[in-house]
C-alpha cells in the first residue's frame, strides 16, 4: 500500500537468458528480488466483488509464486498484472509467460498491445475504458451489449479515472533497475 504513486510500471523482468525472474520493490521493501525460474509456480487467486456471495467468481489473478525445491513451501508470491474476468485469459496469459521462459520469444505470438515507457493520455483512456477486452471478448463470440451500456454509462466517471490515472503517472518515478540486473538482461 505504500507504494501507490511511487513509480510507474515496468515492476517485472522475465530474462529467458539466464532464467531469472526479477521483481521491483522499493529500497523500503527491500529493493529488488531475483528468483530462478525453476523455483516459481503460478497460482490463480479466483476473487469475489465485496458482499457477493456463491456463483462463479467475479474475477481471477495470476499469482507467481516462489517455492523451494521441493515444492512444499513458498518463500514470496507476486501478482502480475491485473484482474482477469475470464479464468481461461488468465490460463493464457501464464501459458505465454511460461513458453516464453521455457520456448523462447520465437514461440509466441507478438502482443497486440503493451505499455510503452512514454507518458500517454491514450494510454491511460485505454487503461479504463475497455475498448480492448470488448473487441476480444466480442471475436471470441461473447455478448457485449451489457459492457457497451456499462461503458457508456459510467463513461463522465471513467473519463475522470483516466485522467487521475494520467497525472499519477506523471508524478510517478520511473523504476530504476539496478546495475547487476540491466547487464544480466543485456542492457549496458
Amino acid at each position: 500500500m505504500y507504494d501507490w504513486f511511487n513509480y510507474r510500471h515496468a515492476p517485472i523482468r522475465f530474462n529467458r537468458r539466464t532464467r531469472q525472474v526479477h521483481v521491483f520493490y522499493t529500497p523500503r521493501f527491500g529493493g529488488p528480488r531475483s528468483y530462478d525460474w525453476d523455483e516459481i509456480a503460478a497460482l490463480i487467486i479466483e476473487g469475489r466483488d465485496k458482499g457477493r456471495q456463491g456463483g462463479r467468481p467475479d474475477y481471477h489473478v495470476l499469482t507467481l509464486i516462489a517455492v523451494t525445491p521441493d515444492q512444499k513451501h513458498y518463500y514470496d508470491s507476486v501478482e502480475i498484472g491485473d484482474q482477469i474476468v475470464l479464468y481461461e485469459y488468465c490460463l493464457a496469459w501464464w501459458e505465454y509467460i511460461r513458453r516464453f521462459m521455457e520456448e523462447g520469444s520465437e514461440s509466441i505470438p507478438e502482443p497486440d498491445w503493451t505499455l510503452s515507457e512514454r507518458l500517454s493520455l491514450r494510454e491511460s483512456f485505454l487503461r479504463w475504458f475497455p475498448l480492448r477486452e470488448m473487441r476480444r471478448d466480442h471475436a471470441s463470440g461473447l455478448n457485449i451489449r451489457p459492457a457497451i451500456v456499462r461503458m457508456v454509462l459510467m463513461s463522465p466517471f471513467l473519463t475522470l479515472f483516466s485522467i487521475g490515472h494520467f497525472i499519477s503517472m506523471l508524478t510517478s518515478r520511473h523504476v530504476r533497475w539496478p546495475q547487476e540486473i540491466r547487464q544480466a538482461c543485456g542492457e549496458a
